[in-house]
């Protein structure tokens, strides 16, 4: 009898030795996914915090100087507008955009979106130049329709320079 209760002992033994590894290497696997995860997180607010997403300036918060000029050429084809805003170069960006409407009489409107990418220390208005082009067809007349910024028509004068 001394001798089964020492060989059940060894495999009770045993057994516990396995569910220890098994339980050490649950805890092993949580410790590092725990650690993956604080760190991605901490490193996402990070970037979040230092590099905002650029956002459109409020309708009323930009006002341009008027006329904006701009330059119209053709070449091969390629019609080109192109010109310059005022806006603060150290903190916005100028998005630029055009739209066409019409086919044999291509009504053209270039959108200009100003775009802040966090708070501004400096109000110093600098020319931002801006560009769009387009390739014509043979057939449509093209009517340059003006300009928006912010989604406000403003007024402009083209200059044509073949």
């Amino acid at each position: 009898m001394y001798f089964c209760a020492e060989a059940y002992t060894l495999r009770v033994a045993k057994k516990l030795a396995k569910e220890r590894g098994a339980f050490l290497l649950v805890f092993v696997l949580v410790a590092l996914l725990a650690g993956w995860w604080g760190i991605s997180s901490f490193v996402l607010r990070a970037s979040d915090t230092l590099l905002p997403s650029p956002t459109p300036l409020a309708d009323n918060s930009y006002r341009p100087k008027e006329p904006v000029v701009v330059r119209h050429s053709i070449v091969g084809g390629v019609h080109t507008y192109s010109g310059s805003l005022d806006i603060v170069a150290d903190c916005d960006m100028l998005s630029t955009g055009i739209t066409a409407t019409g086919s044999t009489r291509a009504h053209i409107v270039v959108s200009l979106m100003v775009l802040r990418s966090g708070v501004c220390a400096s109000q110093t208005l600098a020319p931002v130049p801006f560009s769009v082009s387009f390739a014509g067809s043979g057939d449509a007349t093209v009517i340059f329709d003006g300009i928006t910024v912010q989604n406000k028509k403003i007024s402009s004068s083209v200059v044509e320079t073949n």
